[in-house]
């Protein structure tokens, strides 16, 4: 469906039609397009049609419950690593985006990093004051149950949200935003607010009723844009300099800063990463992996030992099957020693940074820590903390082996 429910049919593409969702580039005259019929100008190219769709909106818990705060949790593998990341999905405070949902707490525990997503109470019925509540109850809930830093991650409006958060804490009470948040990340967020008590720019579907509520939004505002009162925490901005609804100009870069000004450690991402609500898509997210994991979220105590084994009976695979021991840390990951010989050869179990080139950066199957010899495996995953259980390429230069597997022993106890 396009951006107000309608449904995209096939169709070749007319002149100057555009993807919306990836908007790299126009999409050839006479291309098979997915089209809106009824707005005319929605369209999607054959390259994001293929890709793996959300749920059906009647299945997906984002829309149920408008009344009923929760925190969402999908299953993932990141559930046992250290501390927490509360994703605010933005919709202008009106509706919850599910592009900004369930995809991101997948991108997330691909690094093992656990992720939930605050589903928060919204315009008309409720205001600013009680979405501020769901996250604050939320972080608390989150400290109660589970060790690590806590993070809030925010998209648009849900961005504002995690920003007025913590002028609110703050200013209540009377306590650091670190009490709060250990960091926060907003991507596209709506810092300045002047728009929504605009009914030319407010961009609200029931605009009458949440024109009714907007000044709620912009309570903060004066704080929020450095002004007496700003506070944050750690902070990670991603703003793309073609966003037509939040321009970094009188958002991004305004916040940056207040942040500035204010002494508070802040990265900044501002560059071309399509339209307003490109979500994880642009090329922003692997440097907010190493942001996060800096804060200390994915940690994990490494496994004493590991088995490599394999189904498939390959001379190169078979050399690295067997049991591995924890032998110590390379470049801050941890390495692994083969118990016993593979033809008279040792074999070590390492991860390589990037400081020889990208390329040699990656976990590795070899004789020895370094490359005075040949390696026997390679998996490219450069932010995962322990070695990937599967997708390793055996040998380096050939398919990926999806027989390998890595099954992890005992880890230290804390």
């Amino acid at each position: 469906m396009c951006f107000f429910g309608h449904e995209l049919v096939p169709c070749r593409a007319p002149s100057f039609s555009s993807c919306y969702k990836c908007s790299l580039r126009p999409i050839p005259r006479g291309q098979p397009i997915l089209w809106c019929r009824s707005c005319q100008f929605w369209s999607v190219c054959a390259d994001c049609a293929a890709l793996p769709r959300l749920p059906n909106l009647r299945d997906d818990p984002l829309f149920h419950g408008r009344d009923d705060p929760c925190l969402i949790t999908w299953n993932s593998n990141a559930e046992s690593t250290k501390g927490t990341v509360i994703i605010c999905p933005g919709g202008n405070y009106e509706f919850l985006c599910p592009n900004e949902a369930q995809p991101v707490v997948s991108w997330l525990a691909h690094h093992s990093i656990h992720a939930v997503v605050l589903r928060y109470r919204l315009l008309p019925k409720y205001k600013l004051e009680d979405a501020i509540d769901d996250l604050c109850r939320a972080v608390d809930h989150i400290r109660r149950t589970r060790a690590g830093p806590v993070v809030a991650l925010g998209f648009s409006a849900g961005g504002h949200l995690i920003a007025s958060s913590a002028l609110r804490a703050t200013s209540e009470l009377g306590k650091p935003v670190s009490m709060m948040l250990d960091g926060q990340v907003l991507v596209y967020a709506g810092i300045n607010g002047s728009d929504w008590l605009d009914p030319e720019l407010c961009g609200f579907f029931d605009r009458d009723r949440c024109l009714l509520a907007a000044p709620s939004l912009v309570a903060w505002q004066p704080s929020l844009l450095g002004g007496p009162g700003f506070t944050a925490p750690p902070s990670f901005l991603v703003y793309s300099i073609y966003d037509s609804t939040c321009p970094p100009e009188s958002h991004g870069d305004r916040y940056a800063d207040a942040l500035q000004y204010a002494g508070v450690p802040c990265t900044y991402l501002r560059d071309d990463y399509g339209e307003h609500g490109f979500g994880i898509d642009g090329g922003w997210t692997d440097d907010c992996v190493l942001w996060l994991q800096n804060l200390g979220l994915g940690a994990v105590e490494p496994p004493l030992s590991l088995h490599v084994s394999s189904s498939r009976k390959c001379s190169a695979s078979e050399m690295l099957l067997g049991i591995y021991v924890l032998e110590g840390m390379n470049h801050e990951r941890p390495t692994y020693k083969k118990q016993g010989t593979s033809c008279g050869l040792d074999v070590h179990l390492f991860y390589w940074d990037d400081r020889n080139g990208a390329h040699w950066s990656g976990w590795w199957f070899g004789p020895e820590i370094g490359w005075s010899d040949t390696a026997w495996g390679y998996h490219e995953n450069r932010t995962a903390m322990i070695p990937p259980a599967t997708g390793w390429r055996i040998p380096v230069a050939g398919p990926t082996d999806d027989s390998l597997q890595l099954t992890f022993g005992l880890s230290k106890q804390p």
